[in-house]
């Protein structure tokens, strides 16, 4: 059966609405579906990115993954159940996106020439996770307010313990 979703003007059938966006859902569900599509987007992300030849202009490679990228979010536009205009979204955005951004093509070119560089798939993703795992324990403290416990501390220094063990040769 098809309920139809009311998007930005559009009579959208809630078959073909992006789970993820849909409002009817419960943050629950949202909070399941928003970690295992972060956790299988990570996994295709670090095998293709592995994957890509190393003759590739790592630019160009990155030309093309920003390509693919706009045209899905462009195609994704009018299934994402906002109130807001497109107009409107522009002007509520603030400096976070443009350090997004930049913090992606970080990334992005990161991983590219880590993985050139001869780091492995099992250990460059999770040596890079821990260590930002870790660098945002303060960072969430001191921007967001984040109370960090004592077993929160407990687990940072159990990830520091099992980085140095998964790193030995």
């Amino acid at each position: 059966m098809f309920i139809e979703t009311m998007t930005k003007n559009h009579l959208i059938p809630d078959l073909y609405c992006p789970y993820s966006l849909r409002r009817s859902r419960s943050p629950e569900n949202m909070w399941y579906f928003a970690i295992i599509l972060t956790v299988l987007g990570n996994v295709l992300y670090h095998v293709a990115q592995k994957s890509i030849p190393s003759a590739t202009s790592p630019f160009v490679s990155l030309l093309i993954t920003y390509t693919i990228s706009i045209a899905i979010t462009a195609i994704s536009l009018p299934f994402d159940g906002s109130q807001l205009s497109f107009r409107e979204s522009i002007q509520q955005l603030n400096w976070g996106s443009v350090a997004v951004g930049i913090s992606i093509f970080a990334v992005e070119i990161g991983y590219l020439l880590a993985y050139r560089a001869g780091w492995q798939i099992s250990t460059g993703a999770l040596f890079t996770y821990v260590v930002t795992s870790l660098l945002l324990f303060p960072a969430g403290a001191l921007f967001f307010h984040e109370r960090i416990s004592w077993i929160n501390g407990l687990g940072a220094l159990l990830c520091m313990s099992g980085l140095i063990l998964v790193l030995r040769k």
